[in-house]
């Protein structure tokens, strides 16, 4: 039987040290990890009325990208495309995120 506990301890970690170095005002607003699918996972970021939802395929080291600004906070988000990168090493994708939120959320 495989050990998974470490994976998950540092996915965490990593999550925690995403939400750390954002910018002021922006959040981790939603987060989905299915570590027994290589890792994948999907996140959004962002404030009330301006997010970012980040899919990462853990198998194809692919990255996508989806904006959703939002007139109110009642109102439903409807996602449109930002962009899309291939990533290798997995572990970069943290960086990748992280680059993302500074350059979409930083005046």
């Amino acid at each position: 039987m495989t050990d998974l506990s470490p994976d998950a301890a540092d996915h965490i970690e990593r999550l925690r040290a995403l939400q750390a170095g954002l910018p002021a005002g922006v959040a981790v607003l939603e987060h989905h990890y299915r570590l027994l699918l290589m890792g994948s996972f999907v996140m959004e970021v962002g404030t009330e009325h301006d997010r970012l939802r980040f899919s990462w395929d853990g198998r194809e080291f692919f990255l996508n990208v989806e904006r959703s600004r939002l007139p109110s906070r009642s109102s439903v988000p409807a996602w449109g495309p930002a962009g899309n990168e291939r990533i290798a090493p997995p572990a970069s994708v943290w960086d990748a995120i992280h680059r993302w939120c500074q350059r979409e959320f930083c005046p």
